[in-house]
């Protein structure tokens, strides 16, 4: 009798498994609208202004802010949004939410074609599933004017390209162009086709068809990038790729006043004169209160080059501190539970009675319980596979499969963003549903014996 986990080539759906999965998807569909529905939530910080750009952008105004034109925040989100008002001929939040919850579910259908080809069985299929339709994140961001689900949607959809077996050709091509755009939606996705051509190597260890899988998607990822940068380039006679914020993030997360590895002001930092030299030479009015910070380094790319130099230095200088701090900016992403739903999914000046219940103590120990599990099974499952990775890396016989590498180096790589950047609780949206995944994985591993429930169940198929 085979065991409850035990390996299956191939399984075929029966009509109880379609039920449930439609069940499911139809019940996790619900649980985003009623959140919708039911918590009051308005733009704040970053979400604002996405909400402002995005305005602009449906009235004509293009990607600017404050009546210029700016590249501060990556394009893909705003102009996303942007453009979904000027087809619904309105630029009402509320729109934006129905746009989230579309590529929210969108998602879930895409986050289930992964499944059934990287589980081993079907019941992994109905435990992951399950788990990842119901992650509270994953919920109460449909509420949030924000590029979580949507940087989702198009991570989802890369790693299923990478799990399909359509004509080669074009399937580099489809997924240069969606790397491309998660590009210009998160700037550090400008390099994950070294990790596809990487995790595609590990598993067939073929040099000619993985250099020819880097230099496609890399070709079409350029291809897709390079009309924004152009634009970039001829606003502010700048080569900046994507977006200008990648130096600022650096320095106000990396310097010698950061005492928790989270976002603090520039004028909270003490600089050197010639530094200070500096900002003035290029309008920044370095802690001058009457005018707004964010809104002159927004409005001001050739700042950033000077941020990512003081941030470098620091950083060499300083090499133990900064990996304090980025132990820290770990801690904050990924085990600071889901205080993140309550900061930005919910407006603190409005309440209903649903919002009020979802703030009691018992659901906050639940979506942190939920939070904490699934970041935890995903840093054991990168530890625990590090040795397998690294063997298959320089053993040349030595493969591995999907299962392992893609949680692997798609956790492996948010976890490397987080550590020398920024970090925030929401930082950690995209790869949830990769954690569940790893459950299942050690689940699996686990080779439940045979059981009233494993003869159940098998009875089924």
């Amino acid at each position: 009798m085979k065991t409850l986990f035990a390996r299956h080539k191939k399984f075929q759906l029966n009509k109880l498994d379609k039920v449930y999965l439609f069940s499911i998807t139809i019940m996790g569909i619900l649980a985003r609208i009623t959140f919708i529905l039911n918590v009051p939530c308005n733009p704040v910080s970053d979400f604002k202004k996405y909400q402002i750009i995005a305005t602009n952008i449906f009235i004509g105004n293009g990607h600017s802010y404050l009546g210029k034109p700016t590249a501060f925040q990556p394009m893909g989100y705003p102009y996303t949004l942007g453009y979904f008002y000027k087809l619904m001929g309105s630029n009402n939040i509320f729109l934006g939410k129905i746009l989230n919850l579309l590529l929210s579910s969108i998602t879930l259908i895409i986050i289930l074609l992964i499944l059934l080809k990287l589980c081993k069985n079907i019941l992994s299929v109905h435990i992951a599933y399950t788990i990842i339709t119901f992650i509270p994140n994953y919920i109460a961001y449909n509420n949030v004017l924000g590029s979580e689900i949507l940087i989702t949607f198009l991570l989802s959809v890369i790693i299923y390209l990478q799990l399909c077996n359509f004509n080669v050709i074009i399937r580099y091509i489809t997924m240069g162009i969606f790397i491309g755009f998660a590009a210009l939606t998160k700037p550090f996705f400008l390099v994950y086709t070294i990790m596809i051509s990487l995790i595609y190597w590990l598993k067939n260890k073929n040099k000619k068809e993985t250099f020819k899988l880097f230099f496609i998607t890399t070709i079409f990822m350029l291809i897709v990038v390079a009309p924004w940068t152009y634009r970039n380039y001829k606003k502010f006679n700048l080569i900046i790729p994507v977006s200008h914020n990648g130096g600022y993030v650096l320095f106000i997360n990396n310097n010698s006043n950061n005492k928790n590895g989270a976002w603090m002001s520039v004028e909270n930092i003490n600089v050197s004169n010639d530094l200070k030299k500096d900002f003035y030479t290029h309008n920044f009015s370095y802690g001058d209160k009457s005018k707004n910070e964010i809104d002159q380094i927004m409005l001001n790319p050739s700042l950033d080059n000077l941020f990512k130099k003081e941030a470098k230095k620091w950083i060499w200088n300083h090499p133990l501190r900064f990996c304090q701090l980025g132990l820290l900016r770990l801690r904050n992403t990924f085990f600071h539970g889901a205080g993140d739903i309550y900061q930005w999914t919910m407006a603190s000046n409005q309440t209903t009675k649903y919002s009020t219940f979802l703030k009691t103590k018992f659901i906050n120990t639940i979506f942190n319980g939920y939070v904490h599990i699934l970041n935890f099974f995903g840093f054991i499952f990168v530890i625990y596979n590090i040795k397998k990775i690294l063997v298959g890396l320089f053993k040349k016989g030595t493969k591995i499969d999907y299962v392992t590498s893609i949680p692997f180096f798609n956790i492996a790589f948010f976890i490397l963003i987080a550590f020398v950047f920024e970090g925030q609780q929401r930082y950690n949206f995209p790869i949830l549903f990769l954690c569940s995944l790893c459950i299942v994985s050690f689940i699996e591993k686990l080779n439940v014996g045979d059981s009233t429930l494993a003869h159940k169940f098998q009875a089924l198929h």
